[in-house]
């Protein structure tokens, strides 16, 4: 029966002055238990002669026990270390520095709980009191213990030394982690990995320290200890170990409970999220079959036109049907790339989507905003499968679901350019050109996706607001909790941004989820603030304009919960943050649902509606004058078609046309009137040719009372 061994790996870089000290000191120990040594010594590309000093040592010595291998290119201490992993043969293996900063004769210190069948690893620590240690660089305590705590912190240990070169491993212990430090990051790597191994024995034991100044050879240095902060987050918090696979049922389960629950609030809730445009694409939808032009018109989205005009046949409820359905197919897709991305606890970003308020109030309405949703995160999931050819076609039609796909497409050009997928960057064209080519016919212009677009204008109709104004309102959006664990997200961004630009980790993060997830949501994020702030775009700082990345902000807010849920390891933290997420939109704070705010008809709606009987029972043969309003909702409280000219017109320029038939109607409200139309109340009764038949008035959720007027010429 062969004897136990101790494989003891020596990286060396540039280490011909000390090597063969360091060899002979090795040789000289006499180990514990009767084992015997294999030593490994693994040459970093050295460039000074250390290669040849160990080959000319092992020949003069006829020392059989000696490994040598040499790397080709200098590739870093952890890299070494994998090397040696791989040839050790021994029971256990320890790490010697080649510098002689640390005492080979301690080897049997931490030896002694290993061969006491106390401990599978154990640390070394230049601060355990006992033991020789050379004063040096107060700084570089410092920050060593700063690491240390760091790691404690993360980890759960309470080590001394986290950053000590010594440190003894049973080798199917060493063996069993994936190890992907090559350079000084090691050592937070090793620890944090080893502390997450289940019913591990870790203990600590001071060693001699001699430590070295930079005059002697030191190599270390203050970038280094940045990594090693950088490598101290990523491995205990981040590392593969947690990602475990989400149970399909679970995310199946929320889509149909979402789907039901919309379902419901169809035919219990006549809002319509908005009163405004999203009556607007409807009615566009609906009539686009009698008007082919709706299928070309820019602010009407030809896409979502076409899409929705068999569903806008069915009337509005056919609108929201259709909406949840897309709604429901973005939650899906939400965790698929959640699970694409190889995150943990995919499921959740779901979850976190379903919760967030405003998808819900906005996929009741005939609003573009679902539609943009599902169709961005499907083309994000088409290129996370290597869908690249179909994905591209599919998001180059995107801005003809809503204007913003523009923003989407400049990140997706800059995610082909990181990944050099130079010949993939004109499908991105292809939508324009078909729209272009299939729109002439009614445009006569080639250029009309640019000629025609009503947001191509530098002073909006609007105003403008503060820079702050989404920031400030994003609980209105996904809800006070979600928002920490956005911001939690963010933070998490910034952690991965680092690793792969300053530290070059290309394990940092995906190509993918830096670009597709985190570069579309927080560049449209920026873009609407900013087109708000500055009043440009015809931007209205309206909030909804969000639904259409609450798909990836719910996978950033996963990326937050994990983070969180690592740092604090308590089960029941998860299930308070989770808790959180599903009740707070429920229980009572205004960012909460109300119904008579987020699912009745508005309150000038209902006016609206008032007013639609009223003429429906005073004048039956209303359908033969013509009606003046701005309003679209009075399109349908009178079932009057929006745009025949015969029957409707709107109140812009009807005053300086003076275009006003005898009997015709006029319909004055609070808002659509003045800001939409340019007509205030008093030029109305000013003008004197029309009389004023009722007025129809209704409190709004906020107490203000919101007026509609009916008025017929004379």
């Amino acid at each position: 029966m062969s004897k136990p061994k101790l494989s003891i790996i020596i990286p060396a870089y540039n280490e011909a002055a000390t090597i063969e000290q360091v060899l002979e000191k090795v040789l000289a120990v006499s180990l514990a238990g009767d084992l015997q040594k294999e030593i490994i010594v693994i040459d970093d590309a050295s460039t000074d002669g250390t290669g040849e000093r160990v080959s000319a040592y092992i020949s003069n010595q006829h020392s059989s026990g000696i490994i040598y291998k040499r790397q080709e290119k200098n590739s870093g201490k952890g890299s070494c270390i994998h090397i040696g992993v791989k040839l050790a043969t021994g029971d256990y293996i320890i790490i010697q520095d080649a510098d002689l900063e640390y005492d080979p004769r301690d080897y049997n210190l931490l030896l002694q709980p290993i061969l006491e069948n106390r401990a599978d690893v154990v640390y070394g620590s230049r601060f355990n009191v006992g033991k020789p240690h050379r004063i040096l660089f107060f700084w570089h305590t410092i920050g060593n213990k700063f690491l240390t705590f760091l790691s404690n912190m993360l980890s759960n240990l309470n080590l001394t030394d986290m950053e000590c070169g010594y440190k003894l491993f049973r080798t199917e212990i060493l063996r069993s982690i994936e190890l992907e430090e090559k350079r000084f990051g090691f050592e937070p790597e090793i620890t944090a990995k080893v502390a997450a191994i289940p019913r591990i024995r870790i203990y600590e034991t001071g060693v001699s320290y001699y430590g070295r100044t930079y005059e002697e050879g030191k190599k270390i240095n203050w970038k280094d200890g940045c990594k090693a902060i950088y490598c101290v987050i990523k491995y205990n918090l981040f590392s593969k170990k947690q990602q475990q696979p989400a149970p399909a049922k679970w995310p199946l389960l929320l889509c149909g409970l979402f789907f039901l629950a919309g379902f419901m609030l169809i035919f219990i809730a006549r809002g319509t999220a908005d009163e405004g445009d999203s009556i607007m694409h409807y009615l566009y939808a609906r009539y686009a079959y009698q008007y082919p032009g709706h299928f070309f018109y820019q602010w009407a989205k030809p896409l979502y036109v076409l899409i929705t005009a068999p569903f806008a046949q069915f009337g509005m409820t056919g609108m929201k049907i259709f909406n949840l359905f897309i709604s429901t197919i973005t939650i899906w897709l939400t965790y698929k790339t959640a699970k694409r991305l190889v995150i943990p606890n995919g499921q959740l970003a779901a979850l976190f989507a379903i919760f967030s308020p405003m998808l819900m109030i906005v996929t009741l309405s005939g609003l573009t905003e679902p539609l943009f949703a599902c169709w961005m995160m499907a083309g994000i999931y088409g290129l996370l499968i290597d869908k690249k050819i179909f994905s591209l076609l599919w998001l180059s039609f995107l801005p003809f679901v809503r204007s913003e796909g523009l923003i989407i497409l400049c990140v997706v050009l800059l995610y082909l350019f990181a990944k050099k997928y130079f010949k993939y960057i004109p499908l991105l064209l292809v939508g324009h050109i078909v729209y272009a080519m299939a729109g002439y016919s009614t445009h006569k212009d080639l250029l009309w996706i640019f000629n025609t677009l009503p947001y191509a204008v530098w002073n909006s109709a609007y105003g403008q607001g503060g820079w702050m104004h989404f920031v400030e309102n994003l609980p209105v959006i996904i809800s006070v909790p979600l928002c920490f664990l956005f911001a939690s997200g963010l933070l998490y961004g910034l952690y991965i941004l680092t690793g792969k630009f300053i530290f070059k980790d290309k394990n940092a993060v995906s190509d993918e989820e830096l670009y597709l997830v985190y570069g579309i949501c927080v560049i449209y994020f920026m873009a609407h603030s900013a087109f708000w702030a500055l009043g440009i775009f015809n931007s209205f700082g309206l909030l909804r304009v969000m639904t259409g990345v609450i798909p990836l902000m719910a996978i950033i807010s996963l990326r937050g919960f994990n983070a969180i849920s690592q740092i604090f390891r308590f089960n029941w933290l998860k299930y308070f943050l989770i808790a959180c997420v599903m009740i707070f939109p429920f229980i009572n704070n205004k960012y909460a649902f109300k119904w008579k705010r987020d699912f009745s008809l508005k309150a000038d709606q209902q006016a609206e509606l008032e007013l639609g009987d009223y003429v429906k029972q005073n004048f039956p043969d209303y359908k033969n004058q013509v009606f003046f309003y701005e309003p679209a909702y009075l399109s349908v409280t009178l079932d009057i078609d929006y745009f025949d000219s015969t029957k409707h017109k709107r109140l812009l320029n009807s005053f300086a046309g003076n275009n006003f038939p005898d009997g015709s109607f006029l319909i004055w409200d609070d808002w659509f009137a003045p800001v939409e139309g340019k007509v205030e109340l008093q030029q109305v009764i000013n003008d004197g040719r029309f009389e004023l038949l009722q007025t129809f008035e209704q409190k709004d959720f906020w107490k203000n009372t919101r007026t509609v007027k009916l008025f017929r010429k004379k």
